[in-house]
């Protein structure tokens, strides 16, 4: 057994086997038209999470229940985590970001290019 996961009814019952293929040879081929060699592609996943909060969590408490309360965190601060992988399997350090009260002047260059 494996926990499951809600995907919206209507993206499941979009995704078909042949849709997919087409999907993919239509890429396969605009990589090809293109030239574009594995070591240019890369994948980029980014996932939050909300700082204090936890899923089904173990935490000690009396036997005399079947479940002890846990009190949620009163932050609503989220960080976000941003994962990058080139087709070629390398691989960026991930990056996390946290929430921030204001931006630092001393983070960007001068001269932002178009």
């Amino acid at each position: 057994m494996k926990p499951s996961r809600l995907i919206d009814a209507p993206r499941k019952k979009a995704v078909i086997e042949e849709g997919l293929r087409e999907h993919w040879r239509g890429l396969g081929d605009l990589f090809d038209d293109c030239d574009i060699k594995e070591d240019r592609l890369y994948n980029v996943d980014e996932t939050g999470v909300k700082e204090g909060e936890t899923q089904a969590g173990k935490v000690a408490g009396t036997s005399l229940t079947t479940a002890t309360e846990a009190m949620e965190s009163d932050s609503t601060a989220w960080i976000t985590i941003l994962e990058c992988r080139s087709a070629d399997s390398r691989r960026l350090t991930p990056c996390v970001v946290f929430m921030g009260h204001s931006l630092q002047g001393q983070w960007f260059p001068k001269q932002i290019p178009d």
